[in-house]
């Protein structure tokens, strides 16, 4: 929808004001509803019926947070891709099988993390989110976080990192440093998709693994 009021826009039409404020009224409704929610049950269905950004109309599923409710590890991971979003699940095959493998090096596996995606649906052909979508999902993405309460939160992959911290950073200049979201520290982790294709950088996961062992310990 907003999409198409830029478009409009552009071409010299005149934006009619129902499109801008139909867009407008789903968030401040999902912020109300948020604001009201307090268990991870109630908000998945909530989200579950989310139709505040464009992606709305072209997901396959939602990618609602999973895993241990009570963890002291959290991650915000990078949009699902094509075959995440295919399969509904998150780190799959060979991302899946290294993901796996590097929380097993600092003693920790999926069901002891909680982890949730920075926008709950992909992007379609793999695309960034685009900063209304981003914003859009902020809320569910905030309410998950204060449900958890973790101890340490990590972000994974370079999109995740830049919009949670708000920064135009590269991965090399936002790594190794501990940033904080929501008075908790955030470490930034390589995307294990990434580490497949560049595998002389997991040296640099690995340090950045043995940083957040020493948090979590």
């Amino acid at each position: 929808m907003l999409d198409k009021v830029f478009y409009l826009r552009e071409i010299g039409v005149v934006t009619p004001v129902s499109l801008v404020r139909s867009r407008a009224e789903h968030i401040s409704e999902a912020q109300a509803s948020a604001s009201q929610i307090n268990n991870l049950n109630e908000m998945a269905e909530q989200v579950m019926q989310c139709q505040q950004c464009n992606l709305a109309s072209t997901r396959q599923h939602v990618r609602f947070g999973y895993g241990n409710e009570h963890a002291e590890l959290l991650l915000v991971s990078s949009p699902p891709n094509a075959e995440e979003d295919k399969q509904d699940e998150s780190y799959v095959g060979e991302t899946g099988q290294l993901f796996d493998a590097m929380l097993m090096s600092i003693g920790m596996n999926r069901e002891l993390i909680y982890n949730l995606h920075i926008v709950q649906c992909a992007p379609p052909h793999h695309r960034d989110p685009k900063p209304e979508e981003l914003h859009a999902c902020r809320i569910w993405l905030d309410k998950q976080i204060d449900c958890v309460k973790p101890k340490v939160m990590v972000v994974v992959g370079r999109i995740a990192a830049q919009a949670l911290l708000e920064s135009d950073d590269g991965l090399d200049a936002l790594r190794q440093k501990w940033h904080h979201y929501r008075s908790m520290p955030v470490l930034v982790l390589l995307h294990p998709a990434y580490l497949l294709r560049s595998p002389k950088q997991k040296q640099k996961a690995w340090d950045d693994l043995l940083l957040l062992q020493q948090k979590l310990h």
